[in-house]
């Protein structure tokens, strides 16, 4: 039983971090908070010297359609850092909610955890790459 007013989580995400590499593992229903909540762990987390995210849905049921506007916010906050983030194992039915707000548009899809891992590290060395042709 819950108290009225008392707001109660529907969702959780544990964040593992590998040297320039996050992996969050989001479960449960994402709503506009829990994905500002994301955000915000994200950006302390670049802050560090991290680059490269990694979102696995496998275990969200869920989407609810203003979570979109601050995933989409946060690619381009990553993005303008150098960062990349990579969407990885959604459902079926989460993959349409994301079609339908259009970020396969702006953020990159994944099928698994590996080839988004890849995706991640080979977008780093493109940018590792770059830097080194241009000096």
């Amino acid at each position: 039983m819950t108290r009225v007013g008392r707001r109660v989580r529907t969702s959780r995400v544990l964040v593992s971090v590998r040297g320039s590499l996050a992996i969050a593992y989001c479960e449960g229903t994402l709503d506009r908070s829990s994905i500002e909540d994301l955000v915000d762990r994200l950006r302390g987390l670049a802050s560090q010297g991290v680059r490269g995210f990694v979102c696995s849905l496998e275990r969200v049921h869920h989407v609810h359609f203003q979570a979109l506007d601050p995933l989409l916010r946060m690619q381009r906050t990553l993005q303008a850092s150098g960062g990349k983030l990579v969407l990885v194992d959604a459902s079926p039915y989460v993959r349409q909610i994301l079609d339908f707000g259009g970020v396969p548009r702006h953020v990159t899809m994944a099928e698994d955890k590996h080839q988004a891992v890849w995706q991640v590290l080979q977008g780093g060395e493109a940018a590792l790459e770059l830097q080194t042709t241009a000096t």
